[in-house]
């Protein structure tokens, strides 16, 4: 099969108009018939693999998981450092037009043998404000999963993989550069994702990323292939191969990936000095919103910080991430035995940066034994 080039036309939508650019061969493999089983889930947090499939995040931003009959090598032996980068569109969930990913899943096949353990690494990049089919601006978010499975026979053997971001890890994390969504009918942006195989090793690339189907009807409320462009972009450090790719029109040229994200409006940041773990449900204006805190330790009281401004006052047992000028009746008492707090959010708020922070005994600056990360709501 040859790969022809995909020229883009427009910045923001791909209109394909295919020209033979080059006699080169599609690296396409077929898949037919090898179940895809499932290696686990990984968490970055504290980099380990669980069994069960079960994440932090639970809200679906991009589904593209309807596998085909072919995988494709992102290269071979000689090829290293390559990158295959695809996109899609993440619905808008607040007027900002920011989300933030707290986990993904991907599939990949390989033949590459290794009947004893777990060597393989993949890198998963993350872009935002992606124009398809073009040499990706700077990442938003990069991780390298490592521990991957391969052939324990020499023989196509498929994987899908879990990744849980929770715990400052989420795409993102910086304030200033959270996640962009599509903001439908304005920007109409896309997101693109890029996969690579073995980061900084040649050898050892006879992997690839599963071949999904469009999704036959797209659902706007959970990302399903929303966007999703029959090409690619390949980026190869060499130059020798970098251009706009697809197969010839089938198999479809869209890769493997699932994106997830936490509660609606309610954003993780400032992990890096805090010990505590700070997680809410849906947080909307005039509604209600739970707040939990998971890794308490010995205290004896928790207590919620809440301000319209982030901040940075760092100290030995942790970092104020809130500004101080807190909202009225801060702090609020939390349950200490469940971690947790339910209260009602005023109509009129529309932002607040809010942190939970333990002690041993009042609410003052000399009690307090840890703090968590804090949380940027937006009503």
């Amino acid at each position: 099969m040859t790969i022809k080039r995909v020229f883009l036309a427009g910045a923001a939508a791909l209109a394909v108009t295919a020209s033979l650019a080059a006699q080169h061969t599609a690296p396409i493999q077929s898949k037919k018939d090898v179940p895809v089983r499932f290696a686990g889930t990984y968490r970055f947090a504290d980099g380990i693999w669980v069994s069960g499939a079960a994440r932090a995040g639970s809200r679906v931003l991009y589904n593209c998981t309807t596998p085909g009959n072919y995988y494709s090598s992102v290269g071979n032996s000689y090829l290293s450092d390559h990158l295959w980068i695809d996109e899609g569109k993440v619905q808008d969930s607040n007027s900002l037009a920011i989300d933030q990913v707290n986990g993904f899943d991907f599939a990949y096949c390989t033949a590459n043998l290794n009947p004893i353990g777990n060597s393989e690494s993949v890198r998963i990049i993350f872009y935002d404000d992606y124009v398809p089919c073009t040499s990706p601006p700077a990442a938003t978010c990069d991780y390298i999963i490592t521990g991957l499975p391969l052939s324990t026979t020499g023989n196509t053997q498929c994987w899908g993989v879990g990744v849980d971001l929770e715990g400052g890890f989420e795409c993102s994390t910086d304030l200033a550069d959270m996640f962009d969504t599509t903001d439908a009918g304005a920007a109409d942006r896309f997101f693109g994702w890029a996969f690579g195989a073995n980061p900084g090793m040649a050898g050892m690339n006879n992997m690839g990323p599963i071949l999904d189907l469009p999704c036959s009807t797209p659902l706007a409320s959970n990302g399903c292939g929303t966007g999703n462009q029959n090409s690619f972009y390949w980026d190869d450090p060499s130059g020798a191969w970098t251009g706009c790719y697809w197969f010839g029109g089938v198999p479809w040229a869209s890769f493997s990936m699932k994106m997830y994200a936490g509660a609606k409006n309610a954003f993780a940041y400032g992990h890096a000095n805090n010990r505590l773990g700070l997680t809410s449900s849906d947080f909307a204006a005039g509604g209600s919103v739970t707040f939990t805190v998971s890794r308490k330790g010995a205290g004896s009281a928790l207590y919620l910080v809440a301000s319209p401004a982030p901040g940075s006052i760092v100290r030995p047992v942790g970092e104020l991430v809130v500004g101080t000028n807190f909202y009225p009746g801060v702090p609020f008492a939390m349950n200490f035995a469940t971690g947790s707090l339910t209260a009602p959010v005023p109509a009129a708020l529309t932002v607040a940066y809010v942190q939970a922070v333990e002690t041993t005994g009042p609410a003052n600056p000399a009690s307090v034994v840890a703090l968590s990360n804090g949380l940027y709501c937006v009503g």
